[in-house]
């Protein structure tokens, strides 16, 4: 059985680091196109493998007419962007007048052909017989941003998708395509000096709006490819902005994250203190809270709930989020410029970078309906599929010694193996009586735990953890304890929101003093 790589968030601490906020842009932009050279040869793997497509008109390469009129279209401004791009050098020997009506009429028609793939909408929804809108989840609101080359009917695929895999109304505000040429430009230039664009700034605008209602104790936020460099800005400024407790509500998702950087502060001093402190010690989970905590719960990080979601042989991923967690496979893995990059990662042996037909069809796959056309708005799906060989693949836990101070690890190091058992030698006081002492599994809680329950760090401290699983079972009647091994479905989150269920989560203001 394959293994997926899962990787415990980065921690932070007082270090600066030089890339994103203080490096030369001239050095990100070089490192930026170093680091897409060394990686070239994946290239291909943003769009193979073609097959199979297992959600059929939602997949993006899938040959419906609505897909291969954006294809075609695509192809048309490659053909006229790539020339026009090579030929601004020649415009030095071309008279003002005649660069001026060339420059005139290729805008005219990149627009036009720009137009008739996005449409004029900034902002679409979920199709209700796909998910309709229910009394129970009117406490969430989950958002969507796409990545490069989204036109209008790929952004309502890829919100119709998630409605059938999750069972909730998704919005997605539209980061508008403007031809694979143009969209790599301003995946550089977001990358090298942040500029923004209409849907990073729409998108910063419903967030907060979200935020900030009363009636909202969660906002959901998906985003993919271009649309994590989007979000990874959106997030700079809402931690710069939006009062923290607002900022609990919030729980991101990503996959195939182009970002060069993720920020997540922890919440106060002493628990960051602490982070570092037991992130390769022998520890346990009193009963009075957890290291640096107390009983209020009042720890960890600003954004409770980061997962990010990436295939091994995806040339985007590589190129954005794992390049900067410090994985082995990293050069940056050795340097003290690596940047804050918060969150879990989950990294799937695998190729493919569309969102639909190669992460979503791979990681949550569909259930096919019994009638073809009949199922969830005759979609000929019935919801998320339970039987999926990914979350049923083990886990292996990545950058072995990344939080051992004598690994020779000098990047970020990250938080403790947290939702995974920490192979210490201690023994859990909170077993307590005369129970065998036994080596191994000693819970501690990562900064992105599944659960929010508060009640779980305890369970976790004697043996059960947020999912109902051990860091240890027993066997012969609870007579031996023996170690477990751990699949994905037991460390995601996400997961756990398919077809219409929830985490463990408490509710109202209990949840968002949690981790």
């Amino acid at each position: 059985m394959t293994r997926t790589k899962f990787y415990s968030s980065q921690i932070g601490g007082k270090d600066v680091s030089s890339h994103s906020y203080t490096g030369s842009p001239f050095s990100l932009l070089k490192h930026d196109l170093l680091t897409a050279l060394r990686l070239f040869p994946y290239l291909p793997y943003i769009a193979y493998p073609l097959k199979p497509c297992l959600s059929g008109p939602l997949c993006e390469l899938y040959p419906s007419t609505s897909n291969l009129w954006a294809m075609c279209l695509h192809l048309i401004l490659v053909c006229i962007q790539v020339p026009f791009l090579l030929s601004t050098p020649f415009w030095l020997l071309l008279p003002l007048w005649v660069v001026v009506i060339y420059a005139g009429v290729f805008v005219v028609v990149n627009q036009t052909i720009c137009l008739l793939l996005n449409g004029r909408k900034s902002s679409f929804e979920s199709q209700p017989k796909f998910a309709a809108k229910r009394k129970e989840f009117e406490h969430e609101q989950w958002m969507f941003m796409n990545g490069v080359a989204v036109g209008q009917h790929w952004l309502q695929s890829n919100i119709d998708r998630l409605a059938i895999t999750f069972g909730r109304p998704i919005i997605g505000i539209h980061n508008k395509t403007l031809g694979i040429p143009f969209d790599l430009l301003q995946v550089l230039f977001q990358r090298v000096i942040s500029i923004q664009n209409p849907s990073l700034r729409a998108n910063y605008a419903t967030l907060k709006h979200y935020l900030y209602k009363p009636s909202l104790s969660k906002v959901i936020l998906i985003m993919h490819s271009q649309g994590g460099i989007e979000g990874s800005l959106i997030l700079d400024w809402l931690l710069a902005e939006v009062p923290q407790d607002l900022l609990t509500k919030l729980e991101i998702y990503t996959f195939g994250n182009a970002a060069n950087h993720f920020n997540n502060p922890h919440l106060h001093l002493r628990s960051q203190e602490d982070a570092f402190r037991f992130r390769a010690s022998k520890t346990y989970l009193p009963r009075d809270g957890m290291p640096g905590i107390g009983r209020e719960g009042k720890v960890g990080k600003t954004i409770h709930h980061i997962e990010h979601y990436t295939h091994t042989c995806d040339f985007v991923a590589k190129w954005g989020v794992l390049h900067f967690i410090n994985p082995s496979n990293s050069p940056l893995n050795d340097s003290p410029d690596v940047p804050r990059f918060m969150g879990r990662v989950f990294e799937r042996e695998g190729r493919g970078h569309q969102f639909g037909m190669h992460y979503l069809d791979s990681m949550f796959p569909l259930k096919p309906a019994v009638v073809e056309n009949e199922g969830i708005g005759e979609s000929g799906f019935v919801g998320a599929n339970e039987e999926n060989d990914f979350m049923d693949e083990i886990v292996e836990f990545g950058s072995p010694g990344a939080g051992d101070e004598n690994s020779g690890f000098r990047g970020h190091v990250l938080e403790s193996v947290g939702l995974s058992a920490m192979m210490t030698g201690a023994r859990n006081p909170n077993l307590g009586g005369d129970e065998e002492e036994v080596d191994g599994e000693v819970g501690v809680v990562d900064e992105s735990p599944i659960s929010s329950v508060r009640e779980s760090w305890h369970r976790s401290g004697s043996g059960e953890f947020e999912n109902g699983l051990g860091f240890t079972s027993l066997e012969n009647g609870g007579s031996k304890k023996v170690k477990k091994e751990y699949r994905v479905r037991d460390l995601s989150r996400l997961w756990r929101y398919r077809n219409g269920r929830s985490p463990e989560d408490g509710n109202g203001p209990e949840r968002r003093g949690t981790i």
